[in-house]
């Protein structure tokens, strides 16, 4: 027996789901299609790989913190329509609860993502020494849902 449901709304926040099989082990969503709106119309987030960490600098810049972190993210946009995307960066919360604004040096959102677009990019977080971010938490479409991502 197969059984299907169809979810027609976000309830205004998005918190992507993932298959873990409670065996102890981090789940996270690195590697997933995160949606930041309409499952379906708006962009997906993707975030291919873990944090990396203890960087002393990342394209002429030093952590004044401690250590730059870069998450590297993809976005595309299978949907029809142009879809304004925040001018707002998304945030790091840290292995201890603290959220991180993005470094000056992060890649930019454009302003809009075409009709089947695709754009990379990198965050960068300048974080004390040991600390890595565990969540990503911010707008990626103007004026849409808060969505979150988890990373570790």
């Amino acid at each position: 027996m197969v059984l299907v449901s169809i979810n027609s709304g976000t309830g205004g926040r998005v918190t992507p789901t993932s298959g873990g099989q409670g065996d102890g082990d981090a789940v996270t969503d690195i590697g997933r299609r995160i949606p930041t709106g309409s499952y379906i119309e708006d962009p997906q987030l993707i975030v291919s790989a873990a944090p990396a960490c203890g960087l002393g600098e990342y394209q002429g810049a030093t952590p004044s913190r401690g250590q730059f972190c870069t998450v590297r993210w993809t976005m595309l946009n299978p949907g029809g329509e142009l879809v304004a995307l925040s001018r707002t960066p998304l945030s790091a919360v840290d292995d201890r609860g603290a959220r991180q604004a993005a470094h000056t040096s992060s890649t930019p959102l454009p302003a809009a993502l075409a009709p089947g677009a695709k754009v990379d990019g990198v965050l960068v977080f300048d974080l004390p020494p040991g600390r890595k971010p565990a969540r990503l938490v911010g707008k990626v479409i103007e004026g849409g849902p808060d969505i979150e991502v988890r990373l570790s």
